[in-house]
């Protein structure tokens, strides 16, 4: 009977995972210490209990997340089980646990979430008669990834925005704060430049003219000093 080697499985993992991004032309997702753990908490938990979906434990992916003090702006989590009365080869596992995960719609839009960053796996071995195996991935965008922005609007006219989900009007002289968990484009109405921005971490955008002839400025805020 073939016996995974299960910390090189969880390996395995990560970079199929990543090839499989790769290919689809998104960004690498870094290893997470927390996000591992979290992943292992909850694959023993399966394991040793047998149940299995995301809320086994009363909790959902996020709410664990949490508890293990990993503060997040996305979170997603996929699981898989595999059983064969001959064992599993290392490899094997990693792979079945992917095409498995490739093959399920759900499974497979978690996996190609585009603005997660971080990414936690564990394997762990139920107490079953034949060889079987529950993985736990999970996915996340950290915090400290939010977006903070401003709108200044220095024209005597209503200015009116939208970051693709949501629409926003600044009154003349007002200037507003955002702050978004996850990458936005911004679109200003009724400019007569370019009104299309993808918003940066400082960004602020300075609203000048007058009817007909208004324009966008991007600018940066000016660092916070440092207290003595």
């Amino acid at each position: 009977m073939q016996t995974p080697d299960l910390p090189r499985v969880e390996t395995a993992i990560v970079a199929l995972t990543n090839a499989f991004r790769a290919e689809q032309g998104l960004a690498k997702v870094a290893p997470s210490p927390v996000l591992a753990a979290v992943a292992r908490a909850f694959a023993d938990y399966l394991a040793r209990t047998g149940r299995f979906s995301h809320t086994a434990d009363g909790r959902d992916p996020g709410t664990r997340a949490r508890a293990a003090g990993y503060a997040f702006c996305q979170i997603g989590e996929n699981l898989a089980s595999h059983l064969d009365s001959r064992g599993f080869r290392t490899r094997q596992l990693a792979e079945k646990a992917i095409e498995s995960w490739k093959a399920s719609p759900g499974h497979r839009k978690t996996m190609l979430l585009p603005h997660v960053t971080e990414i936690g796996v564990a394997v762990a071995r139920a107490p079953d008669k034949h060889p079987k195996y529950i993985s736990v991935q999970v996915f996340g965008r950290p915090e400290r990834l939010k977006i903070a922005y401003t709108v200044r609007n220095e024209t005597d006219v209503t200015v009116t925005y939208s970051d693709g989900s949501e629409d926003f009007t600044a009154e003349p002289s007002v200037i507003a704060s955002h702050e978004q968990c996850l990458p936005t484009t911004l679109t200003f109405t009724r400019t007569t430049a370019t009104g299309r921005f993808k918003a940066r971490n400082g960004d602020v955008f300075v609203v000048r003219g007058k009817p007909g002839a208004i324009t966008v400025e991007r600018t940066q805020a000016p660092p916070t000093p440092h207290a003595r």
